[in-house]
């Protein structure tokens, strides 16, 4: 039988490992582990749980909200370099800003931002969703899974290989990509919505009226701010800006589908 002293060095090694990774959630769940058979870390867990706001905030493309998370302990306790991370935040929101107007801008925005460690997941999916909406749909691919490799939480660039699948007809993996991102974060509207054209592709009529009803009630709170990552700040998620953005054919597929359900509907 493991004696407590074991059981605490092996959580304490997991814990450094998936600092050392990156995996703050993970992360987390070893220190509340600790906290039942040592002395609490309040420190750490306080600097887990802001770095968990802040990549949340960055997932939910919310860069205002992420730029207002406090940074205590970051250094000190998760060994991250902070120099060059106010710079890729404001990287971050130049790419956003020009997106209607230079894609030269954008991409040189984008590049900057993928320097730090922290923006470089966010940064790799933007520079997908560019390539996607120029239809270079293998590089497009090849930023997703680049986000992904910075971030293996990263929702939107799981959504975006979803995306790319349900474009070249691939139902079965989109479905799964989709059905990855919901585990990932359940909040986000995008992904029911998408999931509804696949299960109408599929012929699955009343599975589909069901996640579309679910990103319509979702929709709601994340303009509210009251989704995970909209939350961070309190801000309107800039996400739906896609709406108004005449360049964004990249889910217009998507809204297609959504709407031939609709009217077949009627």
């Amino acid at each position: 039988m493991i004696d407590q002293n074991t059981a605490i060095a092996d959580l304490k090694r997991n814990l450094e490992t998936h600092l050392e990774k990156y995996e703050w959630e993970a992360a987390l769940g070893k220190v509340r582990a600790l906290e039942l058979v040592s002395q609490r870390d309040l420190d750490l867990e306080r600097a887990l749980l802001l770095i968990i706001d802040f990549m949340d905030a960055l997932r939910a493309k919310n860069y205002v909200g992420a730029t207002k998370t406090a940074r205590e302990g970051w250094k000190e306790k998760l060994y991250i370099v902070l120099e060059g991370l106010d710079e890729a935040l404001e990287a971050l929101q130049q790419a956003e800003q020009n997106w209607r107007t230079s894609e030269t801008a954008v991409r040189n925005a984008l590049k900057k931002a993928s320097q730090h460690i922290l923006t470089r997941g966010e940064a790799e999916n933007q520079m997908g969703v560019l390539e996607a909406i120029i239809e270079n749909r293998d590089a497009a691919r090849g930023h997703f899974q680049a986000a992904l490799g910075a971030d293996q939480r990263h929702y939107r660039a799981m959504t975006n290989l979803g995306n790319l699948e349900l474009e070249a007809g691939n139902f079965a993996e989109a479905e799964m990509r989709y059905r990855e991102v919901i585990r990932l974060n359940p909040d986000y509207s995008v992904v029911y919505n998408n999931l509804a054209a696949v299960m109408k592709k599929q012929g699955k009529r009343s599975e589909s009226v069901t996640y579309l009803k679910k990103a319509q009630q979702l929709a709601v709170r994340e303009v509210r701010g009251d989704t995970r990552g909209t939350n961070i700040g309190k801000i309107k998620n800039p996400a739906l800006d896609w709406l108004g953005n005449p360049k964004a054919r990249w889910g217009i597929a998507i809204a297609v589908l959504v709407i031939a359900f609709l009217i077949s509907r009627r």
